[in-house]
């Protein structure tokens, strides 16, 4: 959290100190135990579900909200639910991945192919610039609609929402 804190931190810095940027991009952030929190729900798989449970039986509530955030309820709940289970909050949020791992995600499908996805993961940390490419040539990713990708969405059976036409 301390690492999340001071990045963010340096980042408003500079932002604000750009004096052609600072009124025109606004910096909002999570502090860095909301973000913990965030990570771990994210990044999570099924045996985060014991821990949803095990905060909201300890009377987690609404707790994005700043005034009912308990990252000490979070954390102590974590340990308890996870008790034998070979992992902890700190493997879900802050490890390395492999491009091998089996991603609690991989089963679901964006059109975007996980090898595309790791290769732009490593020009991040490398720090390399990738041009838009709706301005530039194609990087491939695979959803552009110029490639022959469709976009499906799955019938659900039902309407989704209560639709009302107005006058």
């Amino acid at each position: 959290m301390e690492t999340i804190d001071s990045r963010l931190a340096k980042l408003r810095g500079v932002v604000r100190d750009d004096r052609k940027y600072a009124k025109a991009i606004g910096v909002r952030y999570h502090d860095g135990k909301p973000s913990a929190v965030e990570g771990l729900l994210s990044r999570g798989d099924r045996r985060i579900g014991p821990v949803i449970e095990a905060v909201w039986r300890d009377g987690g509530r609404f707790d994005g909200w700043s005034e009912y955030f308990n990252y000490d309820r979070w954390m102590r709940c974590s340990v308890e639910a996870l008790e034998g289970t070979g992992v902890d909050a700190a493997w879900y949020t802050t490890r390395e991945r492999e491009l091998a791992e089996v991603l609690p995600w991989d089963h679901l499908d964006s059109g975007l192919d996980k090898q595309w996805l790791w290769d732009d993961w490593q020009d991040a940390l490398a720090e390399v610039e990738i041009d838009d490419c709706r301005w530039s040539p194609c990087f491939d990713c695979g959803v552009c609609d110029q490639m022959g990708t469709e976009i499906q969405v799955g019938p659900t059976g039902g309407m989704l929402l209560p639709l009302t036409v107005l006058p």
